[in-house]
This record gives structure tokens, C-alpha cells and sequence, in this order.
């Protein structure tokens, strides 16, 4: 669980520990100078706060933002206009892959909203930084061509976060066939490395599941978005005799390049824990694919852990 601290003398040795080696000085400052900055806001009473972050009892980052002073290298669409200025925002490294980093931005963000009202956020990326750079970017952030030194100006302005797109959850019937067919073929417009043809024989294959009973353990959930699906998650229920258990095992999500990171993956999850619940499932298995984006989803869930091996036996 992730919790966010204020940044105190009582806790300064502690987040002062972070593994951010791989992270020099004249990218990201480090604790000194943002107890420096602190303490300068405090005196001053500047709007805003520097949290440490944690992950249950560890701290694992740390972040201020808080009200800007101005610069002379500001850019111009900031000057004379109150914003916020982001700065040392840093995550452990052994915490980085998991989606945190992007928790945490959100939730300093909306806190500080909370409290002091919504402006622009402005910050500074090292030209080299191009990790951070990306990161900021998928957060709202615009790069400019203005320069602090070393560092590119990103800009965040409130009307500028994209909306996210309205998300609708159903089970996959007979019936929305026509609508998974064009699905699997816009995913292969994207991305052409799937391994097996949408020909006559898959469609007649999956035609008949429907009605045969040896598939009435499954249950296979597709993600609309403007009337088109955009994403599906199947799985199946496992009763054994072993303990007398119910679980369910993940087949597959998919969502179609276009439409990941917008939410429709996590949509599908949330909506499959649901209904399995609600049929006596305890626990649902799956294989993680190996890809980077399907690792970082995974690590993020809550309530799951990764444990054990897979195997594919073919039989």
C-alpha cells in the first residue's frame, strides 16, 4: 500500500537510505536540497508540501510540489501566472516497473489540488533523462524548448490531462462474435506478431463453444469503447477435489495497442474479480507473459503476489 509523509527532520535519515544510485544529483536533487527547500516554503509560507513515499513500512520515494517561485527562466507562458513547480521527485529503484512512480505523481497532485487549488505544474527533466522525459510526457506533461541549464522545461496544464475514454464491461455472447472478429483484426492492424489465423476454422471453433457444454466453466468479458471492443479477458473456473476449492485460471487480456495505459486493462480485471467472486471463486491463476507492459500490469494489482513457476505441458 502506498502512503504519503511529510518530509521531516524524523524521517530524513530514513529516506536519505532510497536506492537511487543509478540517478545522479544534477538529474533529480536529492534529500539536502529538499529539506533545503522545505524548510525555506515553511518560513515563508509557500503553498504546497514535500512528501516522503511509502510502501507499507519502507520509505521508497520522495516528491515536493509545491508553489513556484518565479525564475528568469521560466518560460513565458508562466511568468506572471501562479503555478505549482514539481521538483526531486525520485522512486527507489528496486520499486520502478510497478506503476508507483505514477500513483504517486497522481495523488501529490490531486492532494495538492485539494488544498490549495488547481494550477499549471511546471518541473525540469535533464536533457539525458529521456526515462523520465517519456514518463512525464504519458502524465500530461508537454516538453518546451526552454532551458534551465541541463534541464528541458515540461508543462502540465489542468484542461491539457486527457480525459480518460468511457469504459463499458460485458460478457461475451453468441451474439457479439461479429464485434470480437473485428477487434482481433484491428489488433493485428497494430501489431502483427499474433500467432494464429482468424480464418473459417477459428470462427466455426468459436461458434460452437458456445453452445457446447464443456465450456460452461468459462466466463470471457469484453471492453467497449465507441461502440467497438477494445479489449477481452477469458478465464475459467477450476473446481477440484483436492480441497473441495473453487478457482479460476486467467487465459488471456488482451487490450489493442492503441487503447493500453487508458485504463481498459485494469477495467477487465476489475470486473472479472467481480463476477468470480460472486460464483464462489477464491483465487484466480495465471501465467505472466513476458513482455515489460504485461509485467509492470501484473506487479501492479492489488492484492496479488507473484509466487511459484508455470509450466505448458502438451499433452
Amino acid at each position: 500500500m502506498i502512503t504519503l509523509e511529510y518530509f521531516t527532520n524524523e524521517n530524513y535519515e530514513a529516506v536519505r537510505s532510497i536506492h537511487r544510485e543509478d540517478i545522479p544529483l544534477d538529474w533529480v536533487d536529492g534529500p539536502e536540497t529538499l529539506m533545503e527547500l522545505t524548510e525555506y516554503g515553511l518560513t515563508h509560507a509557500c503553498i504546497g508540501h514535500t512528501y516522503a513515499v511509502k510502501h507499507g513500512a519502507d520509505y521508497i520515494g520522495l516528491i515536493l510540489l509545491g508553489e513556484a517561485i518565479p525564475w528568469k527562466t521560466d518560460p513565458p507562458e508562466m511568468q506572471g501566472l501562479p503555478f505549482y513547480r514539481l521538483m526531486g521527485f525520485v522512486i527507489d529503484r528496486r520499486y520502478r516497473g510497478r506503476g508507483i512512480g505514477g500513483q504517486v505523481l497522481e495523488m501529490v497532485i490531486d492532494q495538492i489540488y485539494r488544498e490549495y487549488g488547481v494550477r499549471p505544474i511546471a518541473l525540469g527533466v535533464h536533457r539525458d533523462n529521456h526515462r523520465a522525459a517519456r514518463f512525464y510526457e504519458k502524465h500530461g506533461f508537454r516538453k518546451t524548448d526552454v532551458m534551465e541549464g541541463n534541464d528541458y522545461y515540461f508543462l502540465r496544464f489542468p484542461e491539457e490531462k486527457k480525459e480518460k475514454p468511457m469504459i463499458t464491461v460485458i460478457p461475451y455472447t453468441k451474439e457479439r462474435i461479429p464485434d470480437v472478429l473485428q477487434f482481433e483484426h484491428d489488433l493485428r492492424l497494430e501489431e502483427d506478431f499474433w500467432g494464429w489465423a482468424i480464418d473459417d476454422q477459428y470462427i466455426a471453433d468459436v461458434t460452437k463453444s458456445f453452445d457446447d457444454p464443456a465450456f460452461a466453466n468459462s466466463l470471457s468479458l469484453l471492453a467497449y469503447t465507441d461502440g467497438k471492443v477494445v479489449g477481452r479477458i477469458d478465464s475459467t473456473k477450476i473446481c477440484s477435489h483436492f480441497d473441495g476449492s473453487t478457482k479460476a485460471y486467467l487465459d488471456w487480456i488482451c487490450v489493442i495497442k492503441s487503447h493500453r495505459h487508458k485504463g481498459v486493462a485494469q477495467a477487465l480485471m476489475t470486473v472479472l474479480r467481480q463476477e468470480l467472486k460472486k460464483q464462489g471463486v477464491d483465487t484466480l491463476i495465471g501465467l505472466i507473459a513476458s513482455n515489460p507492459d504485461a509485467q509492470r500490469f501484473y506487479r501492479n494489482l492489488p492484492d496479488a503476489e507473484i509466487r511459484d513457476e508455470g509450466i505448458w505441458i502438451d499433452l
